[in-house]
């Protein structure tokens, strides 16, 4: 046991070194000067190699072997138990990924990607490619290399996509993703014929963006999210950054979408801080107390986003209360006809902006594109055109301006290659969890009307928060469903909701 505590120990400095790079992460995104972002870049750059170093020294090595045999995975620890023996798995998991990588490869990408989030910025607020695409192809360089330092046994990607969702490899990906690629622009062409039915009625409603925020921290409040905590600041992409479960910071965009998707997108970034603060604190810094996935981590964040937010009981509790928050801006409201009309499924440009039904069309666009920068087969200047090539095949749209189009999502810039499929990933575990959710809480409706939460958070509490990683997604989904992981579920709700809307 004494040896175990080692480990734990051991494993516990590297997420603290984590963690710091990660707090610098979000003060470069949130308030750090422009002029600093080299110095971050190498402050960030030299925690990695601190952290990459304890996750591969002969210390770490050595009792995790005397724990677990890491060429076969065969448990050695005497009294032993099953969330242990699952803690050691991830462990042997984790290190045989990271001793591949040579330490100064470690540290040349993170300053290199911390370095390109700056540049990406920049780029984006200029609709400059050109400008991003050198440091973007660097990025592109140094993965493939990592796809040879880690290994794959079919697509290159595999390499990639496992670090985010691991034991899923993109054939994986690609059975799940090919019945929506087939069945949702079916569906959308049937619900743009179905709308012309339903011509909108309400003025189009405008808020300042500071009387947005306000709206945010009101939801926030009203969902019981915990200020001590957590807080929510203003990026130019949204994201949800966790250091340990007594320090979750999410934000919301500078720039105002709208007071609808202000609050969509604060609900979807809170479901991931939620997650964190709901993982065990006594086991921080070993697989017991991590996250399973971000697969998972999506589903819980379009689980609060989609199943919850974009629901008309949802709305029928908070419109009452922002009218009464700005009082003769939004009077003429009435929840039913407001919940159709910000149901409209229409094409859009920006994913995040982006409906339920054409959303998972946006995701399935970056993985192919990802899939075929990784392989060889696009070069990195030849993005923009394939970009609007596939918007206009799967969404009928082209961006008018790279801006809108290849420069929107900041994933590129952090090289975070592989990270795109488990937002789609999160949509279908989310279908499959809700319907068992909705079975048990066979009044979920009413309850969610009257405003209530706390059961929400509970049964996500004690369904997937309180195991960390002691199962891979696939295996949560079976435990608690059933059911093997199915994308059929995901379609059948977005057809029978928005069908039934738009009757």
């Amino acid at each position: 046991m004494k040896t175990y505590q080692t480990l734990a120990k051991l494993s516990e400095r590297a997420h603290l070194l984590d963690g710091i790079s990660g707090l610098l992460g979000w003060d470069q995104e949130t308030y750090m000067p422009s002029k600093a972002a080299p110095i971050r870049a190498k402050q960030r750059e030299l925690l990695a190699e601190f952290a990459h170093t304890i996750k591969t020294s002969t210390e770490f090595e050595k009792t995790l072997a005397s724990l677990i045999d890491i060429e076969s995975g065969t448990i050695l620890m005497k009294e032993s138990d099953p969330a242990k023996d699952a803690s050691l798995r991830s462990w042997r998991r984790d290190f045989l990924r990271a001793k591949k990588l040579p330490t100064s490869f470690v540290q040349e990408f993170t300053r290199l990607t911390s370095e390109a989030i700056f540049v990406w910025d920049k780029a984006k607020q200029e609709n400059s490619f050109a400008n991003f695409e050198p440091h973007l192809e660097k990025i592109i360089d140094m993965l493939k290399q990592k796809t040879e330092y880690i290994g794959y046994k079919e697509h290159p990607y595999d390499a990639l996509l496992d670090e985010y969702e691991p034991e899923c490899t993109t054939k994986d990906v690609e059975k799940l993703f090919y019945p929506i690629s087939q069945e949702i622009p079916k569906l959308l062409s049937d619900l743009i014929e179905r709308q012309r039915r339903h011509p909108k009625k309400l003025p189009n409603i405008k808020l300042s963006a500071d009387e947005e925020i306000e709206i945010s921290k009101k939801v926030l409040n009203l969902i019981g999210y915990d200020w001590s905590c957590g807080r929510i600041d203003l990026s130019s992409h949204p994201f949800s950054s966790s250091y340990h479960p007594y320090d979750c910071r999410i934000t919301t965009r500078i720039e105002s979408h709208g007071f609808v998707t202000q609050v969509l997108t604060t609900l979807h970034e809170a479901g991931h801080s939620l997650y964190e603060m709901g993982l065990p604190v006594e086991f921080y810094g070993t697989p017991l107390g991590e996250a399973i996935s971000l697969g998972i981590h999506e589903s819980e964040s379009r689980c609060w986003e989609t199943r919850i937010g974009r629901t008309e009981a949802f709305w029928k509790f908070l419109l009452p209360i922002i009218q009464e928050m700005f009082p003769g801006k939004c009077d003429s409201l009435q929840a039913d006809q407001f919940f159709k009309e910000m149901s409209e499924v229409t094409p859009s440009l920006i994913r995040t902006d982006s409906d339920e039904v054409t959303y998972p069309l946006h995701v399935i666009l970056r993985f192919q594109i990802e899939k075929e920068l990784i392989e060889g087969s696009l070069k990195t200047k030849e993005i923009p055109e394939r970009w609007n090539a596939l918007m206009q095949s799967l969404l009928g749209i082209t961006p008018p301006s790279d801006r809108e189009g290849c420069l929107q999502d900041i994933h590129w810039a952090m090289g975070g290659f592989g990270y795109f499929p488990t937002y789609t990933l999160g949509n279908i575990y989310a279908a499959q969890l809700f319907e068992v959710f909705q079975k048990r809480h066979p009044d979920w409706q009413e309850r969610l009307q009257r405003g209530e939460f706390e059961f929400i958070k509970e049964w996500h509490l004690r369904e997937i928060h309180t195991y960390g990683r002691r199962y891979t997604s696939h295996e949560l989904i079976k435990k608690i469903t059933g059911q093997e992981v199915s994308s059929q579920p995901y379609i059948n709700y977005l057809g029978e909701k928005y069908r039934h809307i738009f009757h």
